[in-house]
């Protein structure tokens, strides 16, 4: 049941509370085993109230993680009738930078 973390919000306190609460679930900090670390982080994924959280740990990860890696780690699969295969990607061609003269670009007035 929500009513307890649904109460923190008529408080002045209750946003940041459940943030910081959410953000110590999240990273596990008190957690006495790796059990109690993966019910903290489904606690922090299956409520709504701890959305920013989500977000702000996904954009912590994503910022700090070179393009070059997650490029090189993207795996792409077709699936026809009830056969599936590999789809090749030009991973390559993904980390170059955009021209304008493979792009359309335009310059907008002011």
């Amino acid at each position: 049941d929500c009513d307890v973390l649904e109460s923190c919000f008529v408080h002045d306190w209750g946003y940041s509370f459940l943030f910081e609460f959410g953000l110590c679930l999240q990273r596990g900090d008190e957690s006495e085993s790796e059990i109690d670390g993966q019910v903290a982080q489904l606690i922090v994924a299956e409520f709504s109230h701890f959305k920013e959280v989500l977000t702000m740990v996904w954009n912590e990860e994503t910022s700090q993680k070179p393009a070059e890696d997650t490029v090189h780690s993207i795996r792409g699969q077709y699936r026809k009738g009830e056969s599936m295969g590999e789809l090749q990607i030009e991973r390559d061609g993904l980390l170059e930078e955009p021209s304008c003269s493979t792009h359309s670009c335009r310059v907008q007035p002011f």
